[in-house]
């Protein structure tokens, strides 16, 4: 990080400028952004004479892993001037950045082949579908406002508990997120049948961010008509038909350090079942050099590190691991920012 405060603009004025000059959200939301989640010991950027090139954000969350809570920081609002790009500056601070938060990073990318190049890798897979209403509908939907976070808690933490992964929420995560999404000229709608609550939704300009119901009842409630309805393609997909569109990349993972990410998993036998046993398997990151490593699992000693001069019997690259180390859980984090 390179210290570009010594003039008359602040940092957080100058990271606001970028913010501004590359993404299309309103000022109302900008405001909320440097209000709420805005925070000087979170933020990467780098400068030169005391001109911003480039910056990202670090916003903390919290990540359910088969019932172990780790830390997910997640990069948002990541640019660069125009005019200094493809200069291998954001590649600085995304490293600068795993090097700090371990041992994930997660993102939701604009470009998913660029972030690929870091080794990042999809943690997720979304099919959509739009939204038609049907006449005979027995739903109603309520429009919500922060003071709904009870209710929308508890709808999240029922339908939570169906996924091996998923972001963890309290009742104030979900507070800010109903007022970050009204900022942003979205909305949330609590969607009812008898006069009980069943599911919600939060949609923004573009459509649905997130869903908590089956979509074959989401497909009734009349507020939602028109929009696109995003759902995690591994949970429904033997009810996919024809109307949903093929699995699109969502959510990215970086591994940042892979031997913590090992330590963590020794006692989880479900991500466990997936690595090869009695075999020295070869990491190779040409991004993070300390993801360079080697190790066996075997049922009785667990992970063992091996010596550099080990030969490996299979080699993968640290995004080819985690892919396969958590491809086949049932995951539900669609959360943009």
């Amino acid at each position: 990080m390179n210290n570009c405060s010594s003039d008359n603009m602040s940092i957080k004025e100058k990271m606001r400028d970028l913010y501004r000059a590359n993404f299309d959200d309103s000022e109302q939301y900008i405001d909320y952004f440097f209000m709420y989640k805005y925070a000087q010991s979170r933020i990467y950027y780098s400068s030169e004479n005391n001109t911003l090139l480039c910056g990202l954000h670090i916003i903390p969350k919290t990540f359910s892993l088969n019932g172990r809570l780790l830390s997910l920081p997640y990069i948002v609002a990541a640019a660069t001037y125009p005019e200094h790009r493809r200069k291998g500056l954001m590649r600085e601070l995304i490293k600068n950045a795993a090097r700090d938060y371990n041992p994930i990073l997660a993102l939701y990318p604009f470009n998913h082949e660029y972030y690929e190049q870091f080794g990042f890798f999809s943690m997720n897979y979304v099919s959509s579908k739009t939204i038609s209403y049907t006449a005979d509908s027995a739903y109603i939907t309520l429009e919500a406002n922060a003071n709904a976070a009870p209710r929308i808690y508890s709808l999240y933490r029922k339908f939570s508990k169906n996924f091996d992964a998923y972001l963890y929420r309290n009742e104030k995560d979900l507070e800010d997120k109903i007022n970050e999404i009204t900022a942003g000229g979205g909305k949330c709608i609590i969607i009812q049948v008898d006069n009980t609550d069943i599911g919600y939704a939060m949609y923004d300009r573009e459509g649905i961010v997130e869903t908590d119901m089956s979509y074959n009842d989401i497909s009734k409630v009349e507020t939602l008509d028109g929009y696109t309805y995003n759902m995690p393609h591994n949970i429904f997909a033997d009810n996919l038909s024809e109307e949903w569109s093929s699995a699109q990349k969502n959510i990215m993972f970086l591994i940042t350090d892979i031997k913590t990410l090992l330590d963590i998993i020794q006692a989880d036998d479900k991500l466990l079942s997936h690595i090869d046993k009695n075999t020295v398997i070869n990491i190779k990151d040409s991004f993070l050099e300390a993801n360079n490593i080697s190790f066996i699992y075997t049922d009785t000693d667990g992970i063992n590190y091996c010596s550099a001069e080990t030969k490996a019997d299979k080699t993968y690259t640290t995004a080819e691991f985690g892919h396969n180390l958590f491809n086949n859980l049932r995951s539900f984090i669609m959360e943009k920012y």
